[in-house]
């Protein structure tokens, strides 16, 4: 009854509606209710399609094509049929004639926030400037890279207001003073594509030369697209050779441009922001359309194309609830290639342990999962979390970056810190160009920063740090040895089946404790309306649960206490009356909500 009355009220408000890792650079309001299917309607993707069988199969799905053929043999079909006919149904009628079949599901955007630079207030004045080893005598000349909180902290504000402590950022100046980067490491940003006229970052944009200074309309390098100067646009459907596509990867939505300027915005130039890297090239695939959205074929593509020009690192700032195996082939082709691929965790403030975030939860050497962390080196509210599945954070609150049009706004989201990882692996190939993905991924796990915010929360319990990594220190992480926790029986049980209102606190505490966590036997609420929440003592949120999930711990709770919060409301009735001409919305309050709550059945704990 909620959902209706959702979609209803969202029709009645005139309000378009877009479902993205978070919010795009435009401020959307998203109604709970209102998101959109997660697959493209009239499509399906087949691997090993039998072609012999199109005929028959046309007599039984309405206007079914061959829309493209892709892969480095053409082994995946992309086949179109009418938008009215069931993508469920034609799965399975088509599902006999190849190797696995599955509808082209939708990925959006991982950024959380908008946020418009609008009148530059003077930079701040750096005071006791002290100098630390490998530090350069005084930080670069960008205009604002004394806003850059996150590359380097002095204590400084951020750009939306947040007052900073020092020391939390990736320590940029002193990773600066062993290496700067290099033209020979490629990263791909995978994205709404790159504004490559920008002036911040036209020096750093991967370009290719054949293709620049060739033939127009003809594919010079014979890599199989044509006129492919700054990378390709996966987005139009129409064609250019044998490629779906155009030559043109401009950015149209801003996401991209900033994530780009986050790896390598120019160093040193008197205008604009900073990068991580002072040299680097920037191949702009975009994927993505205006709106933030793109599907799983635009993205396997687009891997493809970074694979064939020798990218050493792709740029994932987006995501999908949904596992695909066509997305899952694409991580396994960069595996091969030796790309490392650097993905956003989300930024739904859940734990992917439980509900998992694609391509940032596929569970292979070469794919990094980047949580967000704020300017006083606490995981940020919205980002997502995993002690098993996430694997860093970094910096992704209020970061000022490059936006088209030359201009740069302040943006938050995993999608700004997943670039700050893919700049800082190009730092590091940069200085060590023979290490493989899997040997970067180990190094920036390793070489993080652990802080006690994220211990239970990320795998590395760290966050980011490039000078760390450029030298290989590794800090001692010495918060805890999870083998050491005890576990005890613990009955708790919340109100079951609310017949009003619930948003109920309860307490549990184990005297001695450093870290504390539940065990849910059953957690069951009415998903995106009713949820549990997991406080720390203070009432800070360290977890947060809706819908479904059984037999899972929840994230640990530093200190002795940690707190269960129920809330879960009656649902509402809403029935069309028609009275004379007009049709009126009656909305009652519907019968109870049918949520059980939770039970707990164990405590762990260490001391």
């Amino acid at each position: 009854m909620r959902r209706k009355f959702g979609i209803l009220l969202a029709t009645l408000l005139g309000v378009s509606v877009f479902l993205y890792g978070g919010h795009s650079l435009v401020s959307v309001e998203v109604f709970p209710s209102s998101f959109p299917k997660l697959y493209r309607a009239g499509q399906l993707v087949a691997k090993h399609f039998q072609r012999s069988a199109l005929v028959h199969l046309k007599k039984r799905i309405p206007g079914l094509r061959v829309a493209l053929q892709f892969g480095p043999s053409g082994e995946y079909s992309l086949l179109s049929f009418s938008p009215s006919f069931p993508v469920e149904l034609a799965g399975r009628i088509v599902a006999p004639y190849a190797t696995w079949v599955e509808p082209n599901y939708l990925v959006f955007l991982a950024q959380q926030k908008k946020r418009q630079e609008g009148k530059r207030k003077r930079a701040e004045k750096v005071k006791n400037f002290k100098k630390k080893e490998g530090m350069p005598l005084s930080p670069v000349r960008d205009s604002y890279f004394l806003k850059q909180w996150g590359l380097y902290n002095f204590g400084q504000d951020a750009p939306g207001g947040l007052v900073g402590k020092k020391g939390a950022h990736i320590d940029i100046l002193r990773a600066w003073a062993i290496a700067k980067g290099s033209e020979e490491v490629i990263v791909a940003v995978l994205d709404t594509g790159i504004d490559y006229t920008h002036p911040d970052l036209e020096e750093n944009m991967w370009i290719n030369e054949k293709e620049k200074y060739g033939i127009e309309g003809y594919d010079d390098d014979q890599n199989g697209f044509v006129d492919d100067v700054y990378g390709w646009n996966f987005v139009p459907a129409d064609k250019r050779g044998d490629q779906a596509g155009s030559p043109d990867p401009m950015d149209d939505n801003g996401h991209g441009t900033h994530c780009a300027g986050i790896i390598g915005a120019k160093v040193n130039n008197l205008r604009g922001v900073a990068g991580i890297n002072w040299k680097v090239r920037l191949m702009a695939l975009k994927f993505l359309n205006a709106t933030g959205s793109g599907d799983m074929v635009g993205m396997y593509r687009a891997i493809q194309y970074a694979i064939r020009n020798k990218a050493r690192i792709i740029n994932c700032s987006f995501g999908s609830s949904t596992k695909s195996r066509l997305g899952e082939d694409a991580i396994q082709a960069a595996l091969k290639a030796g790309i490392l691929i650097v993905a956003a965790a989300g930024n739904s403030g859940t734990s992917n342990d439980r509900k998992p975030h694609y391509p940032a939860s596929y569970r292979y050497e070469n794919v990094i999962s980047v949580a967000a962390s704020d300017n006083t080196d606490k995981l940020a509210p919205f980002s997502n979390f995993g002690a098993e599945t996430v694997d860093v954070a970094a910096p992704g609150v209020f970061i000022l970056s490059t936006f088209p049009k030359g201009r740069y706004r302040v943006a938050s989201g995993t999608s700004m810190a997943a670039p700050m990882v893919s700049g800082v692996a190009a730092l590091l190939l940069s200085k060590e160009p023979k290490l493989t993905p899997k040997e970067v991924k180990e190094r920036i796990l390793a070489t993080s920063e652990p802080l006690p915010d994220l211990v239970g929360r990320v795998k590395s319990f760290g966050r980011l740090n490039a000078y760390y990594c450029l030298k290989n220190f590794r800090p001692e992480r010495k918060f805890f040895d999870p083998a050491k926790m005890v576990v005890e029986d613990y009955r708790l049980e919340s109100i079951h089946y609310p017949t009003t209102f619930v948003d109920h606190v309860y307490k549990i505490q184990k005297k001695g404790a450093k870290y504390i966590r539940v065990h849910f036997q059953l957690v069951l609420t009415e998903e995106k309306w009713d949820y549990v929440e997991v406080l720390d003592g203070q009432y800070r949120k360290v977890d947060s649960i809706s819908g479904y999930v059984g037999n899972s711990w929840s994230a640990w709770v530093q200190g002795d206490t940690i707190l269960i919060r129920l809330y879960a409301a009656p649902p509402f009735d809403v029935k069309s009356v028609q009275r004379g001409d007009a049709t009126v919305l009656q909305i009652t309050k519907g019968r109870a909500s049918r949520s059980f709550g939770f039970s707990i059945d164990k405590i762990g704990y260490i001391r």
